[in-house]
């Protein structure tokens, strides 16, 4: 995988099949139940498309706005995901941590990147850019089909949140809550 222009102030760490990073991987996605239909050698397929950095605390990793064609599964440390509000004032929409994938819809579409994010802790993070998933999907079909379900299934459930906050703020403004 190419690094990413915006990558080189970080220290790249290498390919995420090295082994500290696959056992790393495997510990997230024990208990990420979205992984459930994978097998070791599908996480491997996924890993030998990825590259690993470390970035440190406070250093902006994605901005709202730019394009975007990647995805990062966050290994350790933690990312607030900031957005501007219509002042132009930057509100935290949460803060994450190791397992979290975060940038999954840039790498589906063209579209801008919807907030942006921030290492708030010393952050060591895998890449999975669109080339990388074009190259599993075009090679490994099953495994790709396998990763685009789990892309839709955490932008589904970030979907259902976004609606049910939404849905909260609203009732609190018209009184109905």
């Amino acid at each position: 995988m190419p690094i990413p222009a915006r990558f080189s102030r970080f220290e790249t760490l290498g390919a995420a099949t090295q082994p500290q990073f696959v056992q790393r991987v495997m510990e997230i996605i024990e208990i990420i139940h979205l992984f459930d239909d994978f097998e070791r050698k599908d996480i491997l397929t996924l890993l030998e498309r990825m590259t690993c950095f470390r970035a440190p605390a406070d250093s902006p990793i994605v901005y709202e706005d730019e394009p975007g064609d990647f995805m990062m599964l966050l290994l350790h440390g933690s990312v607030e995901i900031v957005k501007k509000d219509s002042d132009g004032i930057y509100r935290q929409l949460g803060l994450v941590g190791p397992g979290k994938v975060l940038g999954e819809i840039s790498l589906i579409d063209d579209a801008p990147r919807s907030a942006g994010c921030i290492a708030r802790a010393e952050l060591t993070f895998a890449v999975l850019d669109r080339d990388g998933l074009s190259h599993i999907l075009e090679n490994d079909p099953a495994v790709g089909c396998k990763i685009l379900m789990v892309l839709l299934m955490m932008s589904t459930a970030r979907l259902r949140e976004i609606s049910t906050r939404l849905a909260n703020l609203l009732g609190e403004h018209v009184g109905l809550m």
